[in-house]
């Protein structure tokens, strides 16, 4: 045998160079990284992929409205609540988890990213239903049909919250 060394995961034999152990190891490991799948956004990462509709979502308040969805989702099954304050009269719509009522919004994914929901309106007894389009920490609201004197808004975008739901 000839002379050689064994040096940062190289086999240096008679100059010349055969890979060790370890630069197999990160050769394969960097490989793996490389080849995972991208969302549209660049970054390969599940979350990106399948975004959760889990947690609560609140809507930037106006003078007029203040909209909240408090949304849980297991496998491609939502279901949540929801309440809404409409207008200076202070018209409340609301469906809240402490309710003793069933959960007021039920809907399936689609799509990464998209659903569709059903509602029940507590107040005015009208039901109805929404597109949810997630992206990041953002939720678009689309109103798509609704029965009875809805107050819910026909188009929004909600935030997600840290603290806990309702």
């Amino acid at each position: 045998m000839g002379m050689g060394a064994f040096f940062g995961g190289v086999f240096f034999k008679r100059g010349k160079q055969q890979p060790g152990p370890l630069l197999l190891l990160l050769v394969l490991l960097l490989a793996g990284c490389s080849s995972a799948p991208r969302g549209a956004d660049g970054i390969g990462t599940k979350s990106s992929l399948n975004p959760s509709f889990t947690g609560l979502w609140v809507a930037a308040e106006t003078d007029k409205t203040s909209f909240e969805l408090d949304l849980t989702q297991v496998g491609t099954a939502i279901e949540g609540y929801h309440a809404a304050l409409v207008g200076q009269a202070g018209l409340i719509e609301a469906a809240l988890r402490t309710d003793p009522e069933p959960p007021s919004v039920r809907g399936r994914v689609s799509a990464a990213g998209r659903a569709s929901v059903q509602f029940q309106l507590r107040k005015s007894s009208g039901s109805g239903e929404a597109l949810l389009t997630i992206k990041g920490d953002r939720l678009k609201w689309q109103l798509i049909s609704v029965s009875g004197a809805a107050q819910l808004p026909k188009k929004c975008v909600l935030y997600r919250q840290s603290g806990p739901a309702h």
